[in-house]
């Protein structure tokens, strides 16, 4: 419920300016409470996992701009799994040279 009433404070308050920076593991952390009703049989896993300790991963965008995007991913993998027997989704960071790539595998 806290972390829904925080999503909910982020939408009425006014957008950050055009530098911000998001962190990519605070944001992939937010979506499965999010999500949590509609991922009840799916296999969700984030690798590598996100802990306390992972270091902060910044992109140039709004935190809830970031999330909306993962949201509506992982809300897209979820609609292709629903008819599996064994739904499964995983979330990988990967980290090439300079640049961030962040893989939704179904």
């Amino acid at each position: 419920m806290g972390n829904i009433t925080n999503q909910l404070k982020l939408f009425v308050t006014k957008a950050r300016p055009k530098n911000a920076r998001a962190d990519v593991a605070r944001s992939l952390r937010n979506v499965p409470s999010i999500l949590r009703p509609r991922m009840k049989n799916v296999a969700f896993e984030i690798t590598p996992a996100l802990t306390d300790d992972t270091a902060p991963v910044f992109v140039r965008c709004e935190d809830l701009r970031l999330e909306q995007v993962f949201i509506n991913l992982i809300g897209n993998a979820l609609d292709a799994v629903a008819s599996c027997d064994k739904p499964r989704i995983v979330v990988e960071l990967v980290e090439p040279a300079r640049a961030g790539v962040i893989e939704i595998v179904v």
